[in-house]
């Protein structure tokens, strides 16, 4: 499908005139990449982040099979201790408990910064009885507070990817965390 230079509308690559405007219909360079290259779709993207290296076979079958069902537990917040200190000779649980870790130390670095952020927001959006029946700080309000409540999401899906690594016997790196190493 081609687009007209002159007033933008969609027309078939076999028309030679736009039949909206009359304009000689040119396909341009961009047009003709964009048409020979495949469009990358939303659910290639989503894979792509979570295609992080996979460390597996550098740990012993043994040691994965003894501990990956202590090493879901890395990924439930404060019970990220468990593992670390139940487990301290397992090189499986450790993966799994240095990952856990870093992702309960951003979660609780994350609460500090909302509540930072939403208490610049209610300084900025002072309650106000006339925005609606039962008051409020409106709509700017709302929404950027949601925008902020959102970001658990990308927490709990992190938490569930950890766990099904964990469970499956994988040691793969979270996306965007799994690189910080804090424990040996």
């Amino acid at each position: 499908m081609a687009i007209c230079n002159k007033c933008g509308a969609n027309v078939t690559d076999e028309v030679k005139f736009c039949p909206q405007c009359g304009a000689e219909i040119v396909a341009s360079p961009a047009q003709e990449n964009v048409n020979s290259e495949e469009k990358e779709s939303f659910a290639d993207k989503v894979k792509g982040i979570n295609d992080t290296p996979d460390t597996t076979a550098d740990f012993e079958a043994k040691d994965i099979q003894d501990n990956k069902t202590i090493s879901f537990l890395s990924y439930l917040g404060p019970l990220v201790f468990v593992p670390m200190f139940a487990r301290k000779r397992s090189k499986f649980a450790r993966f799994h408990a240095n990952q856990g870790l870093v992702l309960f130390i951003a979660d609780a670095a994350y609460i500090v910064v909302q509540n930072i952020l939403l208490a610049i927001l209610r300084a900025i959006f002072p309650w106000n009885w006339n925005y609606g029946y039962f008051g409020g700080r409106g709509f700017v309000f709302d929404m950027l507070s949601t925008i902020l409540g959102l970001v658990w999401i990308v927490f709990g899906v992190l938490a569930v990817i950890g766990i099904i690594n964990a469970l499956k016997g994988k040691a793969k790196e979270l996306p965007f965390i799994g690189k910080i190493k804090l424990l040996k």
